[in-house]
């Protein structure tokens, strides 16, 4: 029986010995991709191994998870070195047939020292160092539309082995087409306006992010009376004394809330990918600073599926402004929804797990080493 070990990002600020959320699409996406190879390899064991709120959510998966120790980006490199120490000895204990790196740089390095195939999931544009990590694995896959990428240098030199994939988008992404159903079912009356807003992870600029996204819209309420609006997102309270405002730290499906949605307001690309691809009206206001997302939301701006706003020139009047609209120009929403749904086929997770499976079956294992 095959075994695989996916290590989701792992991507923490620590404060003490707790780690402070820093966003869930990388294990979302793990997780997503685990369920394509258990469709695609029945027989195959799934593991997971991670840390904090990734932790959290992958116990609450059908897949077995490992703890690993609380390491953040802002910890020590004695504490990186222990935890490479750490998971090259569970991948002696486990001895899986391929290790999955998204975005953890760790497990790439110990996937080598064992002597283990290793896939790095990579973003483009790369987040921090772990381009560099992921040149050493023996498959790299890209998880985005291939009409926006711009292979850097670094990869250029290695392409026999980067595979460009498409988002990894989840079934349930795929299979959702009735609006009117999906509505019901999370008690959203057909006639009113319906706006989610995805909070993501814990930012320097998040509170200014959610008090320009609630004045803009207070102001649109007057303009609009039945219009509604959720806020999702972690660390976020159930209480509001806004009229219609929702504000939750958790849903069971943010694929259904964009479904649902008549406008989706996001900041990370994988949330975005999901709502192109679901032809979800979307403004994507990424994180001050963050080149990766920046990058993504640029160029799907200008392929013309969502709207780029950027946080620094944000004003709720023009917030509120671009939400109007949205939900008002009819033939926009519907090019959007048309370009978004030729734009992305829904195929990247069947491609990376096809990829992944072949490469268990055909790399045979190294012989192991021992750790000092």
């Amino acid at each position: 029986m095959k075994k695989v070990l996916i290590f989701p990002s792992g991507i923490y600020l620590k404060n003490g010995d707790k780690l402070r959320a820093y966003g869930l699409g990388h294990v979302t996406r793990c997780l997503t991709l685990a369920r394509y190879i258990k469709k695609r390899e029945p027989a195959a064991e799934i593991f997971f191994a991670s840390s904090g709120v990734e932790y959290s959510l992958c116990q609450k998966s059908e897949f077995r998870v490992f703890r690993l120790p609380v390491v953040g980006m802002n910890s020590s490199i004695w504490d990186g070195v222990q935890l490479t120490k750490f998971e090259v000895n569970l991948m002696r204990f486990l001895k899986p047939d391929i290790v999955i790196s998204d975005t953890h740089n760790e497990a790439i390095l110990a996937a080598r020292y064992v002597g283990i195939p290793c896939v790095a999931i990579c973003d483009l544009p790369p987040i921090m160092l772990f381009s560099i990590f992921a040149i050493l694995a023996d498959l790299i896959v890209i998880p985005h539309i291939s009409q926006v990428l711009v292979m850097p240098d670094f990869l250029a030199q290695v392409m026999e082995k980067v595979q460009v994939v498409g988002p990894i988008l989840s079934e349930e992404c795929l299979e959702m087409q009735d609006k009117i159903a999906v509505r019901k079912e999370l008690g959203v009356e057909n006639e009113a306006e319906f706006i989610v807003a995805y909070a993501s992870r814990i930012s320097h600029d998040r509170m200014p992010y959610i008090g320009i996204l609630l004045d803009a819209f207070k102001m649109l309420k007057k303009e609009r009376a039945g219009v509604k609006l959720v806020l999702i997102g972690p660390g976020l309270s159930e209480e509001t004394k806004i009229e219609d405002v929702k504000a939750c730290e958790y849903v069971s499906s943010l694929i259904k809330h964009i479904k649902a949605c008549d406008v989706f307001i996001t900041r990370p690309p994988v949330s975005a990918m999901e709502s192109v691809a679901l032809g979800a009206p979307t403004i994507m206001i990424p994180i001050k600073g963050d080149v990766h997302q920046e990058t993504i939301a640029r160029r799907l701006n200008d392929l013309g599926v969502l709207c780029h706003l950027r946080l620094q020139e944000l004003t709720p009047q023009l917030l509120k402004d671009k939400i109007h609209f949205l939900l008002t120009n009819d033939e926009v929403r519907i090019k959007t929804a048309i370009m978004g749904k030729k734009l992305i086929d829904g195929l990247g997770g069947k491609r990376a797990a096809e990829l992944i499976v072949n490469m268990i079956k055909q790399s045979p294992r190294s012989p192991e080493v021992g750790l000092e």
